[in-house]
């Protein structure tokens, strides 16, 4: 009996019977580490739909799959080098480039992959939010204690938020220490205006202007603090350290509120009047909101489930959904919702029919 790995889309066996450290070691080079832990497992742990919702990507265990929503047919399918846990994705406006977050940034052309930047190389990349109609990329990686703001026009980083503040180009790494330190980094998003870019830290999310930081860098200047304002966490009712609470952050589609997926709690968080607009308990693990008013919201928990609504009406759509649901997305139009199982396959529903449409297998 052989252990089946998979690579690229290809079966690749690992002889168990010969030698058990053999099977072993194929696996792990096969695979990574985590990936011979977990059996090679392809089960998409991320989902992200392009901004025209005709592309739909997913990542699981370092394998990344690309598809056409209108026909369900697979336009890029291959294994990265990266992690085993969950890659962040993010689609250019135009769908034709999807960058993954990895060890560095892999950029996917939909006729195959290139590098275009490797964050030197080691670094990790939690989170990937692509701004201002695509112009620039803002990356997340804990482990090091910087976020990064990427100009795709020239490929390189314009702007590092390190411990001492914003500053210019691609400076030197700088260790935080421990991933409960007050500057580092967990996340961010920008606003569909483009307007404002959160940074989620552990001890507040700071909200930044956008234009500041981008002219700051056009000058030169170091020190930057082009601070709007920061939610502490005790602006947020039950939450002592955004690290280790906060799992995932968005805009609204008005750029005016902030919904905050918690462990045990969606909260939205209204920014004119700075003060929580709404909570519902609810386990949360991801979020997914449409751009469209009045918008669509999916939120994924960590015991599988999913609760969708309308953010006006607050009423969910006609989708049932039977199985247990790894990580779930919306189109940017409100029109599809993407909730992949643990049996390797994404499920796409239409939210206004609530019919199945799409079953596609990784």
């Amino acid at each position: 009996m052989s252990q089946i790995s998979r690579v690229g889309g290809e079966k690749i066996l690992c002889p168990h019977m010969v030698h058990p450290f053999l099977s072993v070691l194929c696996s792990i080079i096969l695979c990574g580490i985590g990936g011979a832990i977990a059996g090679c497992s392809r089960v998409p742990e991320v989902l992200a739909f392009s901004p025209d919702g005709k592309l739909l990507a997913a990542a699981g265990n370092s394998n990344v799959t690309i598809w056409r929503t209108e026909s369900g047919k697979a336009v890029f399918r291959d294994s990265l080098q990266g992690r085993y846990h969950r890659d962040p994705l993010a689609f250019t406006p135009n769908g034709s480039i999807l960058a993954v977050g990895s060890r560095g940034i892999q950029m996917i052309m939909l006729n195959g992959k290139a590098t275009i930047n490797s964050l030197s190389g080691w670094e990790e990349v939690d989170d990937l939010r692509f701004c201002r109609g695509g112009r620039y990329l803002v990356s997340v990686s804990p482990g090091s204690g910087i976020t990064r703001v990427w100009d795709m026009n020239t490929k390189i980083a314009i702007l590092s938020n390190e411990a001492t503040g914003w500053r210019t180009g691609m400076n030197p790494l700088v260790a935080w220490g421990s991933f409960s330190g007050a500057g580092n980094p967990k996340g961010a998003t920008c606003s569909p205006d483009g307007k404002i870019l959160a940074v989620v830290q552990s001890d507040a999310i700071r909200l930044y202007d956008f234009s500041s930081l981008l002219s700051a860098a056009r000058g030169g200047v170091q020190g930057i603090t082009p601070l709007i304002f920061e939610i502490k966490p005790q602006d947020v009712p039950g939450v002592t350290d955004f690290f280790l609470s906060l799992n995932d952050i968005s805009f609204g589609p008005d750029s005016g509120s902030l919904f905050l997926c918690l462990g045990n709690s969606l909260v939205t968080y209204d920014l004119s009047s700075k003060s929580v607009r709404f909570s519902r308990e609810l386990s949360c693990q991801s979020l997914s909101v449409s751009e469209t008013d009045p918008g669509i919201i999916a939120v994924n928990g960590f015991d599988g489930k999913t609760a969708i609504w309308n953010l006006r009406t607050r009423q969910a759509p006609p989708v049932r959904l039977r199985a247990e649901i790894m990580a779930v997305a919306v189109s940017p139009d409100g029109r599809l919702l993407a909730g992949s199982t643990s049996d390797d396959y994404v499920n796409v529903w239409n939210l206004k029919s609530g019919r199945l449409s799409l079953r596609l297998k990784m």
